[in-house]
């Protein structure tokens, strides 16, 4: 089984040799993740397999030690789907696991508060029509702030956070003395199922060094793979 090495580092604070986290998936032997993040639904993941292997053998349980249910299976079990159980309501390849806010945060190094019944996570929001999310932030304190957003990547199963500078659709504004975030149509779809961290630095001052940072994360609505491409 692979070593999650990074996943101690997010929860644990230390990776020493005397630490390992075992995974019910074997990525050495995975071909692709795929995820489907649906309005108003929790994600739905489908794991295909590398040839002449199988997810498990008993998919049910398997799905299950994902943090989800069982949702479908090949035969021969080279490709398997779960849906993530309601709390844990996103599926993160890297972390091979269903997580919820609280978690996906600590992963991102954020700490995400909307306004709202449920969070951007827990909900995906709709990047094919511009709209936007108020934050819990006070804004009245700050008169100048710079918004940088990124996206999560996993081809060739190497966790990266990739720019967006060169499309960036995101904004931050002010509402009722609170921060909104503000987006303009995804026209690419380069956005499409991505786990999306937006970080704003403010300061009181025009030009001066910012004395607030934050970052948040969004759920975008969509389809996402992720492939092994090194031959």
């Amino acid at each position: 089984m692979k070593l999650k090495c990074f996943v101690l580092l997010i929860f644990l604070g230390a990776c020493g040799p005397s630490l390992t986290v075992s995974s019910p998936i074997d990525e050495s032997k995975v071909k692709s993740y795929s995820v489907a993040r649906l309005s108003g639904k929790v994600d739905m993941f489908t794991i295909k397999m590398k040839d002449g292997h199988a997810c498990a053998l008993k998919v049910w349980d398997w799905c299950q030690l994902l943090s989800a249910h069982y949702d479908s299976s090949w035969q021969n079990g080279s490709s398997c789907s779960c849906t993530c159980a309601y709390t844990p309501s996103s599926f993160l390849p890297s972390l091979q696991t269903c997580v919820n806010t609280t978690s996906a945060d600590r992963f991102a190094g954020c700490h995400s508060c909307f306004k709202g019944p449920s969070s951007a996570l827990q909900t995906p929001v709709d990047l094919q029509t511009s709209g936007g999310k108020t934050t819990c932030i006070s804004s009245k304190n700050y008169k100048s702030c710079e918004l940088h957003g990124e996206f999560f990547d996993y081809n060739d199963f190497q966790p990266r956070w990739i720019s967006m500078s060169d499309s960036i659709i995101f904004s931050l504004k002010k509402d009722n003395q609170k921060f909104f975030i503000e987006w303009k149509r995804d026209t690419a779809g380069k956005l499409s199922g991505r786990i999306i961290r937006l970080k704003f630095a403010c300061s009181n001052k025009t030009g001066q060094a910012p004395i607030m940072t934050r970052c948040m994360l969004i759920k975008a609505q969509g389809n996402v793979t992720c492939k092994y491409l090194i031959a």
